[in-house]
């Protein structure tokens, strides 16, 4: 397997677990909102940190998946 094919599988990982955050996310921003506790917004800041990091992840592992 080269670096080209190790790229497009760790990046379908990478987009599997930004969907599972973002849908977690969503349900918290929506839980938040009506309930309004006093850590939620921290939660639902962390969740955008991850998904930021992951990506950049993403943007890196594409560009090596796409070289040939």
């Amino acid at each position: 397997m080269n670096v080209a094919e190790e790229a497009g599988m760790a990046l379908a990982h990478v987009w599997e677990t930004m969907v599972v955050l973002a849908e977690a996310g969503n349900d918290m921003v929506v839980d938040q909102q009506r309930l309004a506790p006093a850590n939620g917004a921290g939660e639902i800041a962390k969740i955008a940190a991850d998904l930021s990091a992951l990506s950049r992840a993403a943007e890196v592992l594409a560009k090596l998946r796409d070289r040939t």
